[in-house]
């Protein structure tokens, strides 16, 4: 077994939302040229509208090869649809999502550059969509050596900043997942599409939690992540 002792900021699988009134100013952003930045672990605020503001662009910069997850959530976009891009420095579609769910996300490496994320509205009605759009990031790969093995991480987060916590693997026979533990009792599990495990909560008190990251299947490497407003 093997400790480790970081500075991740923990999400929980109880989700309080709260959605913050700062979004930027509808078409600010509506061309790549005017791309809003996104720093690797941090999560913004954005909205779109039919008509009148259909499209933001967002872009982010990789120093140097790693993991990403790239992500949008909303508690509107599992009704109304808003499809999520992203490319590459040259334009390349790297990813779509264009399902109805509350969150969206491309994951896998990166090389060092420019990639860009774009939210395009796909709904027909004057509904406005506010959503919180992030990129979690690792440049380090940890390693599980086969089934139960368990990596263990201890992380404190702090009040008022909704935060997610990513583990991503490349390696379809390897299945790690995410426990939370707070004295001693767990508190939650991840939820886990493909190959991308996710936590994630909101709460109004700072608080410490263990973490453990345990293979259900396999042995393999993968990268463990966060972002938070």
């Amino acid at each position: 077994m093997k400790m480790f002792r970081i500075g991740l900021v923990l999400a929980g699988v109880l989700v309080l939302l709260c959605i913050s009134s700062l979004v930027f100013a509808s078409g600010a952003n509506d061309q790549r040229s005017g791309a809003m930045s996104i720093t690797l672990g941090d999560v913004q605020n954005g909205s779109v509208t039919k008509y009148s503001d259909t499209v933001d662009w967002w872009k982010f910069y990789s120093p140097e090869p790693g993991g990403i997850v790239a992500f949008l959530s909303s508690s509107d976009t599992d009704q109304y649809l808003v499809r999520f891009y992203m490319y590459n420095s040259i334009l390349q579609l790297i990813g779509s999502d264009s399902r109805l769910s509350e969150f969206k996300s491309h994951f896998g490496t990166v090389k060092s550059g420019y990639y860009y994320l774009k939210v395009v509205v796909g709904y027909s009605s004057q509904k406005k969509v506010n959503y919180k759009i992030g990129v979690a990031y690792s440049s380090e790969q940890k390693y599980l050596l086969g089934t139960f093995d368990i990596d263990r991480y201890h992380t404190t987060i702090e009040a008022n900043e909704e935060t997610w916590l990513f583990i991503v693997d490349r390696d379809d026979y390897f299945d790690p997942d995410i426990y939370v533990y707070y004295n001693g009792v767990r508190k939650g599990l991840s939820n886990n599409s493909q190959n991308i495990d996710r936590i994630h909560w909101d709460i109004s008190f700072r608080r410490t939690y263990d973490i453990e990251i345990i293979s259900s299947a396999g042995s393999g490497r993968y990268w463990i992540m966060k972002a938070s407003e």
